[in-house]
């Protein structure tokens, strides 16, 4: 008998690779936005640690202390921003990665659904040559 054969293989293999690239860019998405995390929160604690000390200091002290702190706040700013974007393309890729899955799905369903067809059909093909030589059989032996 003929052996069962998806008429979409080829489209399923190119699907599975594809959905698998889809979740790789998903793990380096989320690499990505770790670190940014990471680096915001690193900024923040150095914003904390450059607090300014009370006491009194002299003009150029003040404004040399003030240009530190403003490019802390910069860099938090930055680092606040680069967050945002790492997470708005973790949600991207996220959503990359279900539609392929969903595709393979799709296809892998389609792929069960024909294979119990191919199942059925060749049951009742098997079948109806058991019937077959059975009849022959018990005409031969009523003769």
């Amino acid at each position: 008998m003929k052996r069962y054969k998806f008429a979409f293989g080829g489209v399923l293999r190119v699907r599975k690779i594809a959905e698998e690239q889809a979740r790789s860019a998903v793990l380096e998405a989320q690499g990505e936005a770790d670190r940014a995390s990471a680096r915001l929160h690193a900024r923040l604690d150095a914003i904390g640690a450059a607090a300014s000390t009370p006491g009194t200091r002299t003009a150029p002290e003040f404004q040399a202390e003030r240009e530190h702190l403003d490019r802390h706040r910069i860099a938090v700013l930055a680092a606040r921003s680069a967050e945002v974007n790492a997470l708005e393309l973790l949600g991207a890729r996220r959503a990359e990665w279900i539609e392929a899955a969903r595709q393979v799905r799709v296809l892998e369903r389609l792929d069960e659904r024909k294979r119990a067809e191919w199942t059925l059909d060749t049951t009742r093909a098997a079948q109806l040559v058991t019937d077959e030589i059975a009849t022959i059989r018990y005409r031969t032996d009523q003769t």
